[in-house]
């Protein structure tokens, strides 16, 4: 029996499918592919579903949660963002990771401008929960949702959270069926953030009209939609703000080329994997921008494009990471570096990497680390300060004066000649411990050292928070070497 009426029902829909595919659609099914369609059931979720949103009841929970008056939010499918959020930015290891990001992105600083870089920034993007948790279902807030918090409160990272709740009112920030802010968000966050910058005297500010809304338009369903099938059912506002109506032309590179690929009013082309340079003539001010930066730059695009010339845009996931970054701040040498990274990706692992460890370079290290005179292991020194290898385990030991934390001691500077250097250089590794433990593999840096001065990011200290010991072995073939080693420091590069 039940049987029975499971083959009457499913004949049903089978008939009835194509009748609902024909009538919603402005399509002719004159093709094999076409009539695949017909019996497509995207009709019936799209019908079903806007009868479910109504109810607050998502059929794909994992993409997509409705909330209150039919906002939809991004689901834990990505970045989890569903249970980071009600966790919030009280976890010990959410608190532990920003602290590390926030460390390895003060390399990278450093690293900038060391190279010449004016100033080095990071706007995140705040979720869409962060700005309106009062639309989110209730069983989703949390009391403190914002997972960046622990990233604030230094020189690099700029929060506009803040800036963005108080703005809140008769106009939104973001849109409702969208995980992204619109372009009067965008441009609440760029004024803040262009007028936290350290080098913002040195600059001619945009004026804050840019971001005021001149027009108003219905949008149908933004990213979050297609999860639903329900795109063509639902209305969003679009906001267009006075930058938005300037006639400003934009020329756009493929950067690798040096083709052009766009003249225009459009302050974006293509994929935000490609890599392309926007040159603006009448921008605000004639400055280089190395930009990297996710789909929350689309909207921001406008105004970064018509406040500096020259802006080579990338997604950061295409760089970060890679050895490639460094060579384009070395060739392209731009006068700013500014990413602008989503709320939920703001913890990437790709914001754990550091740059290369230098190891020659013009960096005067700051330190306040007294450190003893170096104990000797198959190794004796002369009268004249030169030291002389006498085994097959040459190594001297340095011990602080005081435990001290890694974070503040992480660079080892020195000067280094010997009478014989030849090839690459002398192979020297350098080992750490506690106070309590011995010297071991892991704990250790290796390199080869130039003549003269040497300044090496040891980036694994960065952890260490009971700093007591380090130790610098000389490898290789040494017996009878003679050489000098003096001025040996630990701490940090001085600003």
């Amino acid at each position: 029996m039940h049987l029975r009426i499971f083959a009457i029902l499913s004949l049903l829909l089978l008939s009835i499918l194509p009748v609902l595919n024909v009538v919603s659609s402005e399509e002719d099914f004159d093709s094999l592919e076409d009539v695949k369609e017909l019996y497509s059931t995207d009709v019936l979720e799209r019908h079903f579903n806007r009868v479910l949103i109504s109810t607050g009841i998502s059929t794909n929970s994992k993409s997509v949660l409705i909330g209150k008056d039919e906002w939809l939010f991004l689901g834990d499918e990505y970045g989890q963002t569903v249970t980071v959020n009600r966790l919030g930015s009280n976890l010990d290891s959410v608190e532990k990771l920003s602290n590390k990001i926030v460390s390895i992105q003060g390399l990278w600083e450093r690293r900038y401008k060391a190279k010449g870089v004016k100033e080095f920034k990071i706007i995140v993007g705040p979720n869409k929960s962060s700005i309106y948790p009062e639309f989110l279902p209730q069983w989703a807030k949390s009391p403190d949702s914002s997972i960046s918090k622990h990233l604030y409160g230094n020189n690099i990272y700029v929060s506009v959270i803040d800036e963005l709740i108080g703005l809140k009112g008769a106009k939104l920030l973001y849109y409702s069926q969208d995980t992204h802010w619109n372009f009067y968000g965008a441009g609440a966050a760029f004024n803040y953030f262009i007028k936290n910058l350290e080098t913002a005297d040195q600059l001619n500010v945009p004026p804050i009209e840019w971001g005021d809304v001149v027009e108003s338009h219905p949008r149908q369903g933004g990213d979050l939609t297609p999860f639903l099938k329900i795109a063509e059912d639902v209305k969003d506002v679009y906001l267009l703000t006075k930058i938005n109506k300037s006639e400003i032309e934009h020329v756009i590179y493929d950067f690798n080329s040096n083709k052009e690929v766009y003249r225009g009013l459009n302050s974006l082309h293509g994929s935000m994997n490609d890599r392309y340079l926007i040159k603006t003539a009448s921008a605000l001010n004639d400055k280089k921008v190395l930009w990297l930066s996710d789909s929350f730059g689309d909207a921001l695009a406008p105004y970064m494009t018509a406040t500096f010339s020259t802006v080579l845009k990338q997604h950061w996931e295409g760089l970060l990471g890679n050895t490639g970054l460094e060579e384009l701040i070395e060739e392209w040498k731009p006068d700013y570096v500014f990413y602008t990274i989503v709320e939920r990706s703001s913890l990437h692992p790709l914001f754990l990497m550091p740059p290369k460890p230098i190891v020659h370079g013009n960096l005067e290290i700051f330190s306040k680390i007294a450190l003893s005179p170096p104990a000797l292991h198959d190794v004796s020194q002369a009268d004249d300060e030169k030291y002389t290898v006498q085994g097959n385990d040459p190594f001297l030991v340095y011990e602080l004066d005081a435990v001290t934390s890694g974070e503040d001691a992480h660079y080892l500077s020195f000067h280094l000649d010997c009478d014989d250097f030849k090839g690459s250089g002398v192979p020297v590794q350098v080992f750490w411990r506690p106070k309590d433990a011995d010297f071991n593999e892991v704990d250790s840096f290796s390199f080869n050292a130039r003549k003269g001065d040497n300044q090496i990011a040891i980036h694994d200290l960065i952890d260490v928070k009971d700093l007591f010991s380090i130790r610098v072995d000389l490898k290789g073939q040494m017996n009878d070497l003679r050489f000098i080693l003096n001025e040996v420091k630990l701490g940090i590069p001085a600003k």
